[in-house]
């Protein structure tokens, strides 16, 4: 694990290769700045050399896939808005949204959202939320 601040955003470098242990220790390490930095990025050193994108990768969506059952969207960080017309801002790491997404094998290279899957992601990550409170 390689934690860093970038730009005010705290960023989680992770593997895919993980244990669900391993996980739960890094989250708890983190938990401590989850409400200074309203969430955390996670980002991928496993794939630099991949040509694909990392949405596209089997290993980054089933680890994804693992994030949200695992109820660790309610520590990664969600979309901003600069103003109230602008687009969605994303940090240079995926947050909530990008992993919940991911986790639905959704290429997020330009995606649009329905009401539905946008419903289920805002469930997804009310849930989660709780059962980080409740930890």
């Amino acid at each position: 694990m390689n934690i860093q601040t970038r730009n005010a955003h705290y960023v989680v470098r992770m593997s895919v290769n993980l244990t669900d242990a391993d996980l739960k220790r890094i989250m708890d390490q983190v938990m401590p700045f989850v409400a200074y930095f309203k969430g955390i990025g996670i980002i991928f050193g496993d794939y630099d050399l991949d040509p694909r994108k990392l949405w596209e990768i089997p290993e980054v969506q089933n680890f994804c896939r693992r994030l949200v059952h695992l109820n660790y969207l309610g520590i990664l960080k969600m979309p901003e808005r600069s103003n109230a017309t602008a687009d969605i801002e994303f940090i240079h790491a995926f947050g909530a949204l990008e992993v919940f997404l991911i986790s639905r094998d959704i290429d997020i290279s330009n995606v649009f959202l329905n009401r539905k899957d946008m419903d289920e992601f805002l469930q997804a990550a009310r849930m989660s939320q709780d059962a980080v409170q409740a930890a």
